[in-house]
């Protein structure tokens, strides 16, 4: 169940482009919640290998690595566990086995959460158009959260459409695609760096009015919020590069 648990966790924090930031043993949950994440981050330009902990300089806690550390970590589990065993030999096959699972879940719990972001059945053809997508964005460095919702807005962020081959992909994804539910399943809010920043420096100067107000926001976040600010990139000088532990 852990392992279950685990990977379906680490595909959910990845359908909303959040990196944990500090992915160590003691920080997985068994019962596959979110703790202990200092210093995370929700992306804004899609890269796969994008860091924000401060103290990650090998990526290893990358966004496109936190799959195969999950994974790492339940086998430390698993080994912990050995000493339990009544025949260490049978444990040691049986935990394998359980741990090898851990891909399969992923990439199933993956696949339907993208394919679901794009409106797309779970099938073949559908995973080339969420890939394709996807390959896009990063070409683009296109903001992971308004490219999705582009798709249900137009007048939002239109860099991955610019992608010399987004047209192409357009015609073939909405001959597939069912647009009906998309708002209600990619945001328009999310928690990102530099508004948390901005709110953190003014509540710190006492005014916790820029708190109140985005709290608010995120209670509701499929909705477009009044305040721009909340839904908007940042602008280059916005930009948080690293997060550190205690933000």
């Amino acid at each position: 169940m852990a392992v279950k648990a685990q990977a379906k966790l680490v595909a959910k924090w990845m359908g909303v482009g959040f990196i944990h930031g500090v992915m160590n043993t003691d920080n997985s949950h068994v019962a596959g919640i979110t703790v202990d994440y200092g210093p995370c981050a929700f992306m804004d330009n899609f890269a796969p290998k994008r860091v924000f902990s401060a103290i990650d300089r090998q990526g290893r806690y990358a966004y496109s690595n936190q799959p195969n550390i999950a994974a790492w970590n339940m086998a430390q589990l698993a080994t912990a566990l050995l000493p339990l065993a009544s025949n260490r030999d049978s444990a040691i096959e049986s935990f394998t086995e359980i741990i090898n699972g851990f891909e399969k879940v992923f990439d199933n719990e993956y696949k339907q959460i993208f394919n679901s972001k794009l409106g797309l059945p779970l099938q073949a053809e559908s995973d080339f158009l969420t890939n394709k997508f996807l390959e896009m964005m990063a070409h683009q460095t296109a903001d992971f959260t308004q490219s999705f919702r582009s798709l249900s807005n137009p007048d939002i962020d239109q860099t991955v459409k610019s992608h010399p081959e987004f047209s192409k992909w357009y015609d073939q994804w909405r001959e597939m695609a069912d647009i009906s539910k998309l708002k209600s399943i990619n945001p328009a809010i999310i928690p990102r760096n530099h508004i948390i920043e901005i709110m953190i420096n003014q509540a710190i100067s006492g005014n916790m009015d820029y708190f109140r107000e985005f709290h608010t926001a995120l209670e509701k976040p499929y909705s477009e919020a009044k305040n721009l600010l909340f839904i908007n990139p940042p602008t280059s000088k916005e930009v948080v590069k690293n997060t550190f532990c205690g933000t």
